[in-house]
């Protein structure tokens, strides 16, 4: 458990390195309001967490709350926003019950990560922490609530993992010297994935290569995407998700946005 401490808010709290760095509030407060529609202006306190238990908190170091959204900045520049759930149970339309169902059903009883997704961010706070065993890459809660790991392989039920565990990842455009990843699970290969919240009845599914081998050239990282319970698309871009599903590159500049077809359009 982390100790988390109440303090009146002002800019130099939560967002010091970011100030130090050149930017100024209303820049800050816009970021906020467009990646995660969190309105700055109604916050009146900020939450700090007890340093002294940074050995327990991988999640962040301030919190900010408003309504019913947390935003949580790790290190002074990394944001992941939650929204709490009011109801325990969800009441539907009859227009989106059925698009709702099928795309539960399509996570198969798997926990999604959270968006918006940085590849950088994933390797370093949780890549990190899957050891393999006997060069094997092992599922871990270490970084959860913000991503949740999960390896296809020969032993794999769900229907997920069997797509991304038999997909044909270099028909798809991914690259290496071997054709190993095309039916990586048939090639005794273990890929690591994150599922992402449901866009619609389209589920986003991350996808990496980790066992890495002398006598082998691991792809690297790919994203898929999941309809009818078929894998409509694959993307093979170094750009990360945000929650508009909208992947980005380096310069925040939109690569390609994820359609309700399942397929990833490039932005013009």
């Amino acid at each position: 458990m982390v100790s988390l401490t109440p303090t009146k808010y002002y800019p130099g709290g939560p967002f010091q390195s970011l100030l130090k760095s050149g930017e100024d509030e209303p820049a800050i407060q816009s970021f906020l309001l467009d990646q995660f529609t969190f309105n700055l202006q109604d916050v009146k306190s900020f939450y700090q967490a007890d340093p002294k238990m940074n050995d327990c908190n991988d999640l962040a170091n301030n919190f900010l709350v408003s309504n019913d959204k947390l935003v949580a900045i790790h290190a002074g520049f990394r944001f992941y926003s939650y929204t709490r759930n009011k109801n325990a149970a969800i009441t539907e339309s009859p227009t989106t019950k059925n698009n709702q169902a099928s795309a539960t059903d399509a996570l198969s009883g798997l926990k999604p990560s959270q968006l918006p997704f940085n590849v950088a961010n994933y390797m370093g706070l949780c890549a990190t922490k899957m050891h393999a065993v006997k060069g094997i890459p092992q599922s871990t809660s270490k970084c959860a609530p913000l991503y949740f790991p999960y390896v296809a392989s020969r032993q794999s039920r769900d229907p997920l993992s069997k797509l991304v565990g038999a997909h044909l990842y270099q028909k798809g455009g991914a690259e290496n010297e071997s054709e190993d990843y095309n039916n990586p699970v048939a090639n005794n290969l273990h890929p690591v994935f994150l599922v992402f919240p449901p866009m619609g009845d389209v589920v986003l599914v991350r996808v990496d290569d980790m066992e890495k081998a002398e006598e082998r050239d691991p792809i690297r990282g790919a994203y898929i995407s999941i309809k009818g319970g078929k894998v409509i698309d694959q993307l093979n871009e170094a750009c990360s998700f945000d929650t508009s599903y909208l992947c980005s590159s380096g310069d925040r500049k939109p690569k390609f946005q994820l359609t309700e077809t399942g397929m990833f359009k490039r932005k013009q």
